[in-house]
């Protein structure tokens, strides 16, 4: 997983020349979105219980039709009759390819550089919390502009790794859904 994020990212990159040539769509659309995610930990017992709840924020500027450069930060929620309750945090630079560039939808690659203070390593019941994790993540997502305003809906999957040599780390993997607004020309 983290050689297929890593190459995908880099795939991203290599296509910002290409696709910047000739084309005046440079940072003509700022898109902010704001997403969520609940994950419960089905397969327990009703007195184990585990949830993650994920806010995540974004904002982003085209390079080209297609290529887009942004920046995100996301909160976690985790609770749960095993653990504490506790709050982390992660942030880091992305960039998505569109690959059908239309008005009204975009089917787009993620990839992402994040870093933070969640570590999904050992098992739900215990804590969480590590200093300075760096994650490198690879998504699919979906944009669909509602009617003809400039708010649209958000579809979204991610599959993040975490880097570095941790004990039993695992990847994060989650879903995204919400609504964001394009500030820039559709």
């Amino acid at each position: 997983m983290k050689f297929f994020a890593g190459a995908s990212l880099l795939f991203l990159l290599s296509l910002t020349p290409f696709a910047t040539r000739g084309q005046s769509d440079l940072f003509t659309r700022l898109n902010f979105r704001s997403t969520g995610t609940y994950v419960g930990d089905w397969r327990r017992e009703w007195d184990l219980r585990y949830h993650e709840t994920i806010w995540n924020t974004q904002v982003s500027t085209s390079l080209t039709k297609s290529l887009y450069i942004g920046a995100q930060a996301s909160v976690l929620f985790t609770s749960g009759n095993t653990i504490e309750s506790a709050n982390y945090t992660a942030w880091g630079p992305f960039i998505q390819y569109d690959f059908v560039p239309q008005k009204d939808y975009r089917i787009y690659l993620e990839a992402n550089y994040s870093w933070g203070d969640y570590c999904p390593c050992g098992n739900m019941s215990e804590d969480h919390y590590r200093r300075d994790v760096n994650y490198l993540g690879i998504g699919l997502g979906f944009d669909k502009h509602i009617a003809y305003s400039k708010f649209f809906l958000t579809v979204s999957v991610i599959f993040q790794e975490v880097l570095g040599k941790i004990p039993e780390e695992s990847g994060h993997n989650y879903y995204r859904l919400g609504i964001g607004y394009d500030f820039g020309k559709r």
